[in-house]
């Protein structure tokens, strides 16, 4: 496999800072890999402020047509949103678990947990008691966002309730706060998005608010993706997202220099 040119320094250029980017490079195993590879070189290290860097395998819904033009705008930015922050929350402590004793991490969850034990569980539902509870709700909870955004979207049925769930919203900044003072590590979480194919406008909208929610002492969102297949820069809200204030790019290849030669002509 080719490898791209100055790889270590396009590594420290990507998680060696903190700024949201988008890192641009043909789709491809080349991009995938070496994703992957600068991933593993940033674990999730207790009580030292280093980055960490976790790649999100699921981070958007599926691209599929609306049944109606009627469906409710809110309803969908909710399930988008909650889908996104319950992938990113799994995901972070999933790679957590596989780099920490777990025995250690369920003494550094504990407030983490007792917090949303006291205002995050529904009624009815036994509290959550350690780490690999806290992850099998979360996962729960996305999934069910999938399904529920599948059912409403595509189909219009309405008929599922976040009654259902456990968990049914996550307070996302609280979460990460809580966590990164659970572990003690100020540092800020790589969060690395690799866009090989499409997913749902709405999806990309929920990401593009992290991005312009400039939380990136604690998240950093890195996206890598080909210069042409980031379908809009707009929030939730309809809030556009700037170079200039918002994130930086990365250049892994020479995509970028041929998309503008390309919009040139």
């Amino acid at each position: 496999m080719e490898k791209y040119k100055n790889e270590e320094y396009l590594k420290n250029e990507i998680m060696g800072q903190s700024r949201h980017q988008f890192i641009f490079g043909y789709d491809g195993i080349q991009r995938k890999q070496f994703i992957e590879n600068m991933a593993n070189n940033y674990d999730i290290v207790l009580d030292k402020d280093s980055p960490m860097a976790i790649c999100i395998p699921e981070f958007g819904l599926p691209k599929i047509s609306a049944c109606s033009s009627e469906l409710s705008k809110d309803k969908i930015n909710l399930i988008s949103s909650e889908f996104l922050y319950f992938s990113i929350a799994s995901e972070i402590l999933l790679k957590a678990k596989a780099t920490n004793d777990i025995n250690i991490l369920n003494e550094r969850v504990i407030n983490l947990i007792g917090v949303l034990n006291k205002c995050g569980i529904n009624d009815g539902y036994p509290p959550i008691v350690d780490l690999d509870d806290l992850i099998r709700i979360l996962i729960q909870s996305k999934e069910f966002y999938k399904k529920c955004y599948i059912d409403y979207y595509g189909e219009g049925k309405d008929t599922t309730s976040i009654n259902e769930l456990a968990l049914p919203l996550l307070q996302f900044d609280m979460f990460i706060t809580l966590l990164k003072r659970g572990i003690k590590n100020e540092s800020y979480f790589g969060i690395i998005i690799d866009k090989q194919s499409d997913i749902a406008l709405s999806s990309t909208q929920a990401i593009n608010g992290l991005i312009g929610s400039r939380m990136n002492k604690d998240i950093s969102m890195k996206i890598a993706v080909k210069p042409d297949n980031w379908d809009l820069y707009s929030d939730l809200s309809g809030q556009m997202i700037s170079s200039i204030h918002d994130y930086e790019t990365v250049e892994l290849d020479d995509s970028q220099s041929q998309y503008l030669k390309k919009i040139m002509k």
